[in-house]
Formats: C-alpha cells, structure tokens, sequence
C-alpha cells in the first residue's frame, strides 16, 4: 500500500468515527456485512481491513450507499 493510500485510509477510519451522511465513508452496519460475509478480514491489520472496507464502500452505487446511512443499524439488530 502506498503512502498516499495509507494516510487515506487512517483518514477514512477517523471519519469513521463520527457520524458522516455524504456517503463517502463506510458505515458500521456495512462494515459488519462484510466482516460476516468475509471472515478473513478479520484477520487483516487495521490498514488493510480499511482499504479492503473502502475498496467495497467504493463499488456501491450513491442509492445503495444511502441505504446503510439512512438504516444505520441495518444488519445489526
């Protein structure tokens, strides 16, 4: 992973702290999707478990981001 790329994903996982509604970072209902559809992930150190999380994020369409930030606790209860 580059630097770059590392710096950004520490910043993603610090906006991933507060509650962010621009769609640009993964939620913590999509983040428990994954880790239950990709247990190895867990398994990832924090750099690598972010990109991965972002790299997804990413793939999503700007309705389907919505979705898990309109439904935060989608999946979770």
């Amino acid at each position: 992973m580059s630097a770059e790329r590392e710096q950004e994903v520490l910043q993603m996982a610090e906006r991933m702290q507060a509650k962010d509604t621009t769609t640009e970072v993964p939620v913590a209902s999509f983040a428990y999707e994954i880790l239950k559809a990709h247990p190895s992930v867990r398994d990832m150190g924090l750099r690598e478990r972010m990109d991965f999380l972002l790299k997804r994020w990413s793939r999503l369409s700007k309705a389907q981001k919505l979705e898990y930030v309109n439904d935060p606790l989608r999946g979770l209860l």
